[in-house]
């Protein structure tokens, strides 16, 4: 999953649950969205899904738009983000593009912490 960011670009997608009756429902993806503000940040968030673990944990990771290699992904984070759903860039330089992807941590993966 991930999210190519110009200014303002939101990814992911809806489909509807095959089957019918009780416990028909929506099958979400995770909705990375991303959001260039003002001073150059940018803002990242997604959704917990329901079959997430309780503590899911989240690696965040970006590389140059256009890239297409996958060493050019540099991890932002050093631990996972344990108490939410979003990140703040802080060091996308201004005027360069950036595509976003999430890595989910199991619980049991970040219980050290």
């Amino acid at each position: 999953m991930s999210l190519l960011l110009w200014g303002l670009v939101a990814a992911g997608a809806l489909a509807l649950a095959a089957g019918s009756g009780a416990g028909r429902g929506e099958k979400l993806r995770r909705g990375l969205v991303g959001l260039r503000l003002r001073d150059g940040r940018v803002y990242l968030g997604w959704r917990l899904l329901a079959d997430d673990a309780r503590k899911t944990g989240f690696f965040v990771f970006r590389r140059p738009e256009g890239s297409c290699h996958d060493e050019d992904w540099q991890q932002l984070n050093v631990a996972p983000i344990l108490d939410g759903t979003n990140y703040l860039d802080e060091f996308a330089a201004a005027g360069q593009g950036y595509e976003y992807r999430l890595q989910p941590c199991p619980a049991a993966a970040n219980s050290s912490r």
